[in-house]
């Protein structure tokens, strides 16, 4: 996912002492627990897709109840009275039922509530995507690091072998009379200095070792092994509207928004079918009776239509309400896809800019009044905010 970086290890034969970029980012991918979470809700969302199905289909039923009546009650239906025909009753009956229901019509209730299940898997798989994207960047980014620190700590190292080697000689010329005094303290307080940037640097790649091994799951002497370096696979930039257009078209936030956009959308239809009736047909067969008086079988068969008069408290699970919430999701959801590509492009053009600029002031030559020129400092902070090494 991390498209410019490729391994060294690669081109030739993997080296299994090492721990690679890949397997860096291999093993975060497989035991992250943010990556776990956004895959158990995507699976979560894909089972709530055969649930929305489900209704599309006939419901078939079977019940049992014995009931215990403090009077007696009818053991069959009444359908007649005569001389001949006395009703039975009895104070202990039981009734077996078989039961077939379909809903015949809903205003389009059931196919928005699966358009809106299936969006809500399209989101859910958007931000696994986004989640993986965060997680592949940030091991990306402290694999680089550690890397990157561990060179500065060797240059720290051979600079400061350098200044003792010079501050020897320095002395040996100060006792022959050769060089001043002020040159041996000067020299002790650049050594000095050394060492102290030497003992940062070696508290940041401490601190980034650890790092490293908290988001891949490993001992932090694992981390501390030898790791592979990296390298650029194309330094080439393409211009500003491809950049643009590439990142509107394949970053993980955007795609989530406008996944989110379909959802609020298929939520207003459920909401709206929800303040319409339904038209259902019912058919039962049911067995009435006594374990003295033997059962009788009965069936009927009714259409149903069911008006939702009213549903819990007008509040928040207000259908209505849920409608128009649902369309201000949806138009912040565009509005969020429509901020991620501006940012996008300023992205792009800062970007550039900040490369020219630092390219024009490379090696710190002084401009104006003697000042040093900020344009590389500034491309170094802008690019330390995308994700690269830096100090």
């Amino acid at each position: 996912m991390i498209a410019p970086l490729v391994l060294a290890a690669a081109l030739g034969l993997q080296d299994t002492t090492r721990l690679t970029l890949a397997d860096a980012v291999r093993r975060a991918l497989e035991s992250h627990p943010t990556v776990a979470a956004a895959r158990d809700n995507r699976e979560a969302a894909a089972a709530s897709v055969g649930e929305a199905r489900a209704p599309l289909f006939p419901r078939l039923t079977a019940g049992f109840a014995a009931t215990q009546y403090k009077i007696g009650n009818l053991v069959y239906p009444l359908s007649g009275l005569s001389l001949t025909n006395l009703p039975l009753f009895n104070s202990t009956l039981s009734q077996a039922s078989l039961s077939l229901g379909y809903t015949l019509f809903d205003f389009g209730g059931r196919t928005s509530q699966l358009r809106l299940a299936a969006a809500q898997e399209r989101k859910a798989d958007a931000a696994l995507d986004a989640t993986s994207a965060a997680l592949v960047s940030r091991v990306a980014n402290a694999y680089l690091r550690v890397l990157t620190t561990r060179g500065i700590l060797q240059a720290q190292e051979q600079e400061l072998a350098a200044l003792e080697a010079e501050s020897r000689r320095v002395a040996q010329m100060e006792a022959q009379g050769k060089a001043a005094h002020v040159e041996v303290l000067r020299l002790a307080a650049q050594a000095s200095r050394a060492r102290a940037d030497e003992v940062d640097t070696r508290a940041q790649l401490d601190v980034a070792e650890h790092d490293l091994a908290q988001l891949v799951a490993l001992p932090v002497e694992t981390a501390r092994a030898q790791l592979a370096p990296v390298r650029l696979a194309d330094t080439s930039v393409a211009d500003r509207a491809t950049l643009v257009a590439s990142a509107e078209q394949n970053s993980p936030d955007v795609a989530q928004a406008r996944r989110a956009a379909e959802a609020a959308g298929a939520g207003v239809g459920v909401a709206r079918a929800s303040l319409l009736p339904q038209l259902q047909l019912v058919a039962a067969y049911v067995e009435n009776g006594h374990s003295f008086t033997g059962y009788r079988p009965w069936w009927n068969r009714s259409p149903a239509f069911l008006p939702d008069l009213h549903r819990g408290q007008p509040g928040e699970r207000d259908p209505a309400k849920r409608g128009r919430g649902a369309l201000r999701g949806r138009a912040a959801s565009r509005s969020r896809a429509g901020r991620g590509a501006e940012r996008g492009r300023r992205a792009g053009y800062g970007g550039r800019r900040a490369r020219d600029r630092g390219r024009a002031g490379h090696g710190g030559r002084g401009v104006g009044r003697g000042r040093a020129d900020p344009a590389p400092e500034r491309a170094s902070r802008l690019g330390h905010r995308n994700g690269l090494p830096g100090r």
